[in-house]
């Protein structure tokens, strides 16, 4: 019988930046429409689906962040996240 060992690593600041990043590039991605009318490519931001989709993000983060272990987990000793 084979083991598979799996390492999880302790979350860091720079990694949930790396990922908020993440995430806001296909936020702004997902509002994006391209169209092609011969030469002329047009990309149009709607930034209404952008501003939903942000929103979205925002709420299931704080959501997130709310639960005592991934809020002790981001915050230096002594410090609470509000």
């Amino acid at each position: 019988m084979n083991e598979t060992e799996i390492k999880i690593s302790t979350p860091s600041r720079r990694g949930f930046l790396k990922a908020a990043a993440g995430i806001a590039g296909v936020t702004a991605l997902a509002g994006c429409t391209i169209t092609k009318n011969g030469t002329v490519t047009t990309v149009t931001l709607n930034t209404q689906e952008v501003l939903d989709y942000g929103n979205t993000v925002l709420s299931f983060a704080k959501a997130g962040i709310a639960l005592p272990f991934v809020a002790a987990a981001i915050s230096p000793a002594g410090m609470t996240i509000a």
